[in-house]
């Protein structure tokens, strides 16, 4: 392997990091502002929390499949 492949490769895994961060994070904000919509008084309908809730359960599935970079 080259230098230049050596940087290359580093660049990827750098990216791949941002790019795990940065949807790890946005699936955070969402689960938070459904949370709030849920608790809020404004949602009484059984079937509209049942439909925020497994939302968030879909949020929180998709979050154990992005990896974990900080480990490395």
């Amino acid at each position: 392997m080259k230098f230049g492949d050596s940087i290359k490769v580093w660049s990827y895994r750098y990216e791949f990091r941002q790019n795990s961060f940065k949807a790890q994070s946005s699936l955070i904000q969402i689960g938070n502002i459904l949370l709030k919509r849920i608790h809020k008084s404004s949602i009484t309908s059984p079937n509209q929390k049942n439909l925020l809730n497994s939302v968030i359960l879909k949020i929180n599935f998709c979050l154990l499949y992005i990896p974990d970079l900080s480990l490395e």
